[in-house]
């Protein structure tokens, strides 16, 4: 009756049933229940996409609109799974962007969209090729290099090296391998 659109007469046929229980008080309960919900959800009962006067938008060429269900299905594969259970605690921004990366990673662009934020902050034109010649006579070739104020480049270790593993942090690690620090920026 609901997918026909008939609201009123579910109702109705709720109260005959009612009637036709009789003494049964557990069956009439629940009936009762069953009537007082539909009749206070009247106006949401009928499902939104078989609703007179709603008008939804038509999908684009290519693509096809589904019911709400698929959308809290992926939620909840995709985000609440992840973001509960786990004796963790999120600020609105933390999960923000918790929530960001996993949408990258279900959708199969999170490498690409990496890559793309860190190969990408610096355009081309900025890498020159420098060359400089230094012309040394036989004597300066051989000649032991002078002390210089140049100080030797330090190079950093791995994000959490030395630290316990877990699998956030593994995951960090994995992300970030074959990747030089320089290349990444703060926005």
């Amino acid at each position: 009756m609901l997918n026909g659109k008939k609201a009123e007469e579910s109702l109705s046929y709720v109260k005959k049933l009612q009637e036709k229980v009789g003494i049964d008080i557990k069956a009439a309960e629940k009936l009762e229940t069953l009537y007082n919900y539909l009749a206070s959800n009247k106006d949401g009962i009928v499902p939104y996409y078989l609703r007179e006067g709603l008008k939804m938008p038509v999908a684009p060429v290519g693509m096809t609109y589904r019911h709400l269900g698929t959308m809290e299905h992926n939620v909840c594969d995709i985000l609440a799974q992840r973001m509960k259970h786990n004796k963790t605690s999120w600020t609105v921004s933390g999960a923000d962007h918790l929530a960001k990366i996993l949408a990258e990673k279900a959708s199969g662009s999170l490498y690409t969209t990496i890559n793309a934020v860190l190969y990408g902050v610096i355009p081309d034109e900025k890498f020159e090729e420098i060359v400089e010649t230094v012309i040394l006579t036989a004597a300066q070739a051989n000649r032991q290099p002078k002390k210089s104020n140049v100080y030797p480049v330090h190079k950093g270790s791995t994000p959490f090296e030395g630290s316990a593993v877990t699998a956030g942090r593994k995951a960090i690690r994995n992300m970030l391998q074959d990747r030089c620090s320089s290349e990444f920026t703060y926005r």
